[in-house]
């Protein structure tokens, strides 16, 4: 019984000790740590650009330069998302393709016209997410990005998403 309360004894000296060692070095890696500055804010100073990329829901955005060119371009009727029987084939190609070719990523460019920018995006995002979901339902396991842009004023192809498929 003593051997008992002796291993329990240095059992909790140990555990103490370590407990210690630590709390001190907790206090010592505190010190590393700046305190936050008490200097109030300039309320004269510009606000910073939000950290959100997004776009306002009236902000026209145009599609960033690529150096890929579309491997196929799905075209779509106005206000529509329904992708076409030729489109699904085009769409089958290159879903073998990807899957061939073990392609780490995909980009889709949806490109929608009309008057009003938040119906524009709010179409051109369904084209996008519904080329994606069909992709997905054909296999493909790349990552696949997804963009809605505006189409340029006078585009006669402004109801399209483009599928870029870079290269391994």
């Amino acid at each position: 019984m003593r051997r008992s309360r002796v291993a329990c004894s240095l059992a909790l000296a140990i555990v103490g000790l370590a407990s210690a060692a630590s709390a001190q070095n907790v206090r010592t890696m505190g010190s590393l740590v700046q305190e936050p500055s008490s200097t109030p804010a300039d309320p004269a100073a510009p606000e910073a650009e939000p950290k959100s990329s997004r776009p306002a829901p009236n902000e026209v955005r145009e599609a960033p330069p690529s150096r890929v060119a579309p491997a196929v371009t799905i075209t779509f009727g106005s206000n529509s998302a329904d992708i076409s029987d030729a489109a699904k084939a085009d769409l089958d190609r290159l879903a073998r393709t990807i899957s061939q070719q073990r392609l780490p990523q995909v980009e889709l460019r949806a490109f929608a016209a009309g008057a009003d920018p938040a119906d524009v995006r709010r179409v051109a995002l369904a084209r996008a997410l519904a080329v994606r979901s069909y992709l997905i339902d054909q296999g493909v396991t790349a990552r696949i990005d997804v963009g809605a842009f505006a189409a340029q004023r006078g585009s006669k192809t402004g109801e399209r998403v483009d599928v870029l498929a870079p290269g391994p």
